[in-house]
C-alpha cells in the first residue's frame, strides 16, 4: 500500500501545480492587456525559456492583436 500511497501524493502534487501554471497563465494574460507590442515582443524573447507560460501570454496577445506569425518574428528579432 505504500506505493499507492507515494503515487496518490505524486498524482496530487502534480494537480496542485497545474492548478497553479492555470492560475499564473491567467495573471499573466491580463497583465499583458497593458503592455505596448513592443513590449509584448521583448518579454516574448527574454522571457521564451526563463518563463514560458508568460512568453505564451505575449505571444497570445499579439495574435490577438491580429499580427501574423512573419509580422511576430520581426518584431521580436528588433525587440
Amino acid at each position: 500500500m505504500g506505493f499507492l500511497d507515494g503515487l496518490g501524493k505524486l498524482a496530487g502534487a502534480a494537480m496542485n501545480e497545474i492548478k497553479e501554471a492555470g492560475e499564473r497563465s491567467k495573471v499573466y494574460k491580463q497583465e499583458m492587456l497593458d503592455k505596448s507590442d513592443y513590449e509584448l515582443a521583448r518579454i516574448f524573447k527574454r522571457d521564451n525559456s526563463l518563463s514560458p507560460i508568460r512568453a505564451g501570454a505575449a505571444l497570445q496577445e499579439l495574435k490577438s492583436r491580429g499580427y501574423n506569425q512573419d509580422e511576430i518574428k520581426e518584431m521580436v528579432r528588433n525587440a
